[in-house]
């Protein structure tokens, strides 16, 4: 690649995040004179791991044991970019497997556990978790950045939705 520029398979989109966020990094300290290969050197032994290799002065291999391992690699170079922390030569492979977040998603404010009278589900309304674009996108981005690779979600128990009682017909919803 030349200097200045990101080089890496526009096939997977992990990758293209990494991409992304070392294009920023390198605009937003001024590293013009930088140049930066994203790779994937398949490796079912170690998945999500990753080589930083200092070609260079001017130049840097990424090579991710796959697509998460060459994402995880760019994000990490992007991070040292950004602090202005020197990019040596390293090697990582994730200590913890499965690394994730637990969402409870509060989907319908006629489960007997939602209220959204509150002041921070008020303030909330415009970053709701129905919008896509406004919400999931930074929400995922952010995952990805801080390296997780699980989000569970989950919401109250269907029950009042499916269950019908004689008798108990204004229990349920």
């Amino acid at each position: 690649p030349a200097s200045g520029e990101v080089s890496y398979d526009r096939t997977f989109p992990q990758v293209a995040f990494a991409a992304q966020e070392l294009d920023s990094a390198l605009k937003e300290t001024g590293r013009d004179n930088l140049s930066i290969t994203l790779r994937i050197e398949p490796s079912a032994k170690s998945p999500e791991s990753f080589t930083i290799q200092r070609v260079s002065s001017d130049e840097i291999h990424v090579d991710g044991s796959d697509a998460n391992g060459a994402m995880y690699g760019g994000i990490e170079v992007a991070e040292h970019l950004k602090l202005g922390l020197p990019i040596r030569s390293v090697s990582r492979s994730p200590f913890v497997k499965k690394r994730g977040i637990k969402s409870t998603l509060p989907l319908d404010v006629r489960a007997p556990s939602y209220c959204d009278k509150g002041t921070a589900a008020q303030l909330n309304i415009e970053n709701s978790i129905c919008d896509y674009d406004g919400f999931w996108v930074p929400y995922l981005d952010t995952l990805a950045r801080y390296l997780y690779n699980v989000l569970s979600l989950w919401t109250t128990h269907p029950y009042t939705h499916l269950e019908k009682l004689q008798g108990y017909e204004y229990a349920t919803l």
